[in-house]
């Protein structure tokens, strides 16, 4: 069952193994960091869906210095790149 490919709304999965939201402590001030990007670059290999770990959508909401930001455009280029990486790997990706 497990293997078996799957469907969460209109989203199809290749499998029903999903990696769930970890804190990473990995972001540099709020952008997507290499390493970062490494470390969900191999934990996305098998894996249907990936939802990336702690994120703010304002500051005011952020509870700790490495975690990642989505609360302004300057953020994009790093989240992309982090999308990618888990796409490449034939993974949904979610925050």
């Amino acid at each position: 069952m497990l293997l078996k490919e799957g469907k969460i709304g209109n989203i199809k999965l290749k499998n029903r193994i999903i990696m769930l939201p970890t804190v990473t402590n990995l972001s540099n001030e709020g952008f997507v960091s290499e390493r970062e990007v490494e470390y969900y670059k191999r934990r996305s290999k098998g894996v249907s869906l990936v939802i990336v770990g702690a994120s703010y959508v304002n500051k005011l909401g952020k509870f700790f210095v490495n975690q990642i930001g989505i609360d302004d455009d300057d953020k994009i280029q790093g989240l992309r790149k982090l999308s990618e990486v888990i796409h490449q790997n034939g993974a949904q990706a979610a925050i």
